[in-house]
């Protein structure tokens, strides 16, 4: 009997359980090694981050788009679905200002960047490593969030001439951006590749730039899926026009795509990557005792266990009790630290609590799941600073 789509899911995060458990693992180990317990956390950081790169590089032909996984189906099915739209779809039926060129007033600079940022999320297939495709991803918004920036302060500049005001980028200008970089891009597998930056990268290292930047990328992915003519400003009539004339123009579908949509397969990487790594954030694998500072742009620095103790009953017992102490201390902080949240916006939606795959989702709700997404790493970020402090104490 062939495997669901679940039991293969089960069986591909199975393995990167494995993998995040080894690198934990190995990270304790080096936190007790002698040559190493003197050294700076950025050295770790370093040491830790090659050997992640070197692992993944050795195994990468059986962790990346994994056979048993429905990868290579769902990166046909979106490869194509980006290719209908891209004949077709400007940046006005995205309501991006600057007439036909995203960059603004300014159209050689805003051609030039934007060119740049295409070319930044095309180099994701060049590298196996999770860390250095997150990168090429990162190094992709910034340059569109530069360019809006730029485009924003000279309409800013307008307007004070003429005695009006304007506002910072935001992600409601960002985002139509982003899903127009993707579709000019269309990177082949790209739902491969934010599935393997899913499984493999470490949960604490996502909640960082690099990961905002990253959650955008799954938004305009959700987006183009459920794409159409009301998610856009183009008539009803003129889109299925486009749509038919772009399919008769690029022939029939390659079979995996078809095979995908017959499975009725998701092409958003939130279906199968996001809710497993969910649970295993949670508690699911990998306990080598590690502990995060604060993030940066690749994802957080990497911190000590503690002293490492010299092994035996002794040392095993006294372990066990200052682990009891900590335990309880940690929940003493966390029950004074929750009481200073106060996030602006209240707590998240529900319904996307309850949401277990992205075709449950609406395109007019992919606004509110990023904000929801943004006030839950704040609140997260001020429960660590917060216990960080009562645990000092």
């Amino acid at each position: 009997m062939p495997q669901t789509a679940e039991a293969r899911e089960a069986e591909v995060e199975k393995m990167a359980e494995g993998v995040r458990a080894f690198l934990e693992r190995a990270a304790d180990a080096m936190y007790r090694h002698p040559l190493w317990r003197t050294a700076a956390d950025d050295e770790l950081d370093n040491a830790l981050e090659g050997m992640e790169k070197y692992l993944m590089h050795k195994i990468s032909s059986v962790a990346f788009c994994p056979h048993v996984s429905d990868d290579a189906a769902v990166d046909a099915a979106l490869h194509r679905r980006i290719s209908e739209l891209a004949l077709f779809v400007e940046p006005r039926h995205l309501d991006i200002g600057g007439g036909g060129s995203p960059g603004g007033d300014d159209e050689a600079a805003g051609a030039v960047a934007w060119e740049l940022s295409v070319k930044e999320l095309l180099k994701i297939n060049a590298y196996k490593a999770p860390r250095d495709k997150m990168i090429c991803i990162l190094n992709c918004c910034k340059v569109l969030f530069n360019l809006l920036q730029q485009q924003q302060e000279q309409q800013q500049r307008r307007r004070r001439g003429s005695g009006g005001g304007g506002g910072p980028a935001g992600a409601d200008e960002f985002l139509p951006r982003l899903i127009y970089a993707v579709l000019r891009a269309n990177p082949p597998q790209l739902c491969s590749n934010v599935r393997f930056i899913q499984r493999f990268r470490s949960p604490d290292r996502l909640q960082s730039e690099a990961g905002y930047y990253l959650t955008n990328l799954f938004c305009a992915i959700a987006f183009i899926e459920k794409i159409d003519a009301d998610a856009l400003t183009m008539e009803p009539g003129e889109f299925e026009r486009c749509l038919a004339a772009a399919r008769r123009q690029l022939g029939p579908p390659p079979a995996a795509a078809v095979a995908a949509a017959a499975q009725g397969l998701s092409l958003s990487p939130f279906a199968a990557a996001a809710a497993p790594r969910a649970r295993s954030a949670s508690g699911g694998s990998g306990g080598g005792g590690r502990r995060r500072g604060s993030s940066s742009s690749s994802g957080g620095g990497w911190r000590r266990n503690g002293a490492a103790g010299n092994g035996g009953e002794g040392g095993e017992a006294e372990a066990e009790a200052e682990a009891k102490a900590a335990a309880a201390k940690l929940e003493d902080a966390g029950q004074s630290a929750l009481a200073l949240f106060n996030i602006e916006g209240g707590a998240p939606v529900q319904r996307f609590l309850d949401t277990k795959s992205a075709q449950d989702l609406r395109v007019g709700e992919l606004q509110r799941l990023l904000e929801d997404y943004q006030r839950i790493a704040a609140m997260n970020d001020r429960l660590i600073k917060t216990l960080a402090l009562n645990m000092s104490v």
